[in-house]
């Protein structure tokens, strides 16, 4: 028996059989077992390779080099067959990784519309099953083109409607109009592009609605996209006001709240022109800038809502429609600016123990202001010669070290105060004072607060006190700062 084989030189592919097929799979099984997550999306071609690439690659060979069988034979067609789609499979699945995949390539992924991808996928399954009839099967290309030809031509009325929208999505591909995750206005409808398939386009709304619209309707119709050429969007409000109100005023106080407002872009700059007079109001267009649409309503109600409280602030008014009739029923006053309001909190107030008199005369100096959740109340580094005292609401208190990083020194709330640092001498505020929640202070000017000062000594000390207690909260993040600066230096000197 062994001689037969040795004399028909059959031993080789014995050989080849019997130790390089089992070390190769040995080898990768090894390596789909050890390989990292970088190159996880190796391993269906690794399988590919190891289950139906080489086997059938064996089978092949010994069907046609150590039996004998001709090509014709349908077992070593079939063999061929299998061979040739792992061949194709494990191809494409490579080109695909090698485009597409950033963990492998070390690159930015590309993002590519899943209606171009299943394009590209039966473009090669076709070419890839044209090769297997021509060359394995000997079957006449050409003869079969022809014969599909008149088939496809009923087919293609049949599926007129269907074509149209396949290739309408061809096209709005090719024109890279938009991609996936940008923000689309088609007629009445906003929604984030989430998927293109053959035939329509999938956007969801703000409310988490899907909208399926066709093809062939993006490729007739006009649509807007807010995230090309770049994410950068401009914003439209428009604001009537009162005509008593000075422009320079309302402009100043319109551009002051879009640059404290978190989401505006600070480059493009905001912008505010006056843009009309109209029968009862002045006209005002505020334009303003920011980074994607997906914050776009969250920004706009933050912007507005801090316009109401700055309005409330300045006094510039938001005149009603001339229609509107409002009967007189005598003065009115509204909180926070009676007086009776202004001398009950400042009785509240813990730190105060005076007259009568003296709250009313204090009441005198004295004016309410109302803030939004996360407005700045005080700037670090403002000058300020003012008492604020919370009535309403809880105010964060932040520090922002010599680093530029901040600290959360404190959270006031009702009956607390600050401002006072600056009252004291001509030093600027040390922390940021903000909003946390919305907030109404009672604000006594400084000339009012030094009469008492004077008049009380014990009251100038416990505001010392509470002073002096935060100034010592800022001197400890700053000397832990310089000792951990100061270590380095001294292990530097060390060393040299």
């Amino acid at each position: 028996m062994f001689d037969y084989i040795v004399n028909n030189g059959w031993h080789w592919w014995l050989g080849g059989v019997l130790l390089a097929y089992p070390m190769a799979v040995i080898l990768l099984g090894e390596f789909t077992f050890r390989m990292q997550d970088k190159y996880k999306p190796f391993e269906p071609i690794i399988k590919a390779t190891q289950y139906f690439i080489l086997p059938n690659l064996i089978i092949m060979l010994m069907l046609t080099s150590v039996f004998g069988y001709a090509d014709t034979n349908i077992i070593v067609k079939i063999t061929k067959t299998i061979f040739w789609v792992a061949v194709i499979y494990a191809s494409v699945s490579l080109f695909n990784i090698l485009m597409f995949n950033s963990t492998v390539m070390g690159k930015k992924s590309i993002e590519v519309p899943k209606l171009l991808l299943d394009f590209f996928r039966v473009i090669l399954i076709a070419i890839g099953v044209a090769l297997v009839l021509s060359a394995v099967w000997e079957v006449d290309l050409g003869k079969m083109l022809t014969a599909l030809g008149v088939g496809s031509v009923v087919l293609g009325l049949a599926l007129q409607d269907t074509l149209s929208g396949i290739f309408s999505g061809l096209a709005l591909l090719s024109g890279k109009q938009f991609s996936i995750g940008d923000w689309l206005k088609v007629d009445d409808i906003d929604g984030k592009v989430e998927g293109m398939d053959w035939r329509s386009v999938t956007l969801q709304t703000r409310e988490n609605d899907l909208v399926v619209i066709p093809n062939i309707v993006l490729a007739k119709e006009k649509f807007r996209n807010y995230s090309q050429p770049t994410p950068i969007h401009m914003e439209h409000l428009g604001f009537d006001i009162s005509f008593d109100d000075a422009p320079s005023k309302v402009k100043e106080i319109l551009l002051e709240v879009a640059r404290k407002t978190e989401g505006i872009l600070r480059e493009p700059e905001p912008s505010v022109a006056l843009v009309s007079y109209d029968e009862f109001s002045i006209h005002y267009d505020v334009r303003y800038f920011i980074d994607g649409y997906d914050e776009q309503q969250s920004i706009r109600d933050s912007f507005v809502s801090k316009v109401w409280y700055a309005a409330q602030r300045d006094g510039f008014v938001f005149p009603t429609r001339s229609h509107e009739v409002y009967n007189f029923e005598g003065e009115k006053y509204k909180f926070p600016d009676t007086k009776v309001e202004l001398i009950k909190n400042l009785k509240s107030f813990s730190l105060f123990k005076l007259q009568n008199r003296e709250y009313v005369e204090l009441a005198d100096s004295s004016f309410c202001y109302s803030y939004g959740e996360e407005e700045e109340i005080l700037l670090q580094g403002d000058s300020c010669k003012t008492m604020y005292i919370i009535i309403k609401g809880e105010v964060e208190e932040l520090y922002l070290d010599l680093q530029k990083r901040g600290h959360n020194l404190a959270t006031l709330s009702k009956n607390n105060f600050f401002g006072m640092n600056t009252l004291m001498g001509d030093q600027l505020s040390l922390t940021t004072f903000i909003a946390k929640t919305d907030v109404d202070v009672l604000i006594i000017k400084p000339e009012a607060i030094q009469k008492l000062l004077d008049r009380y000594p014990s009251l100038s000390r416990k505001i010392g006190q509470v002073m002096e207690s935060r100034e010592k909260s800022i001197e400890t993040i700053e000397n832990s700062y310089k000792k951990r600066v100061s270590i380095p230096n001294a292990t530097n000197k060390l060393l040299s």
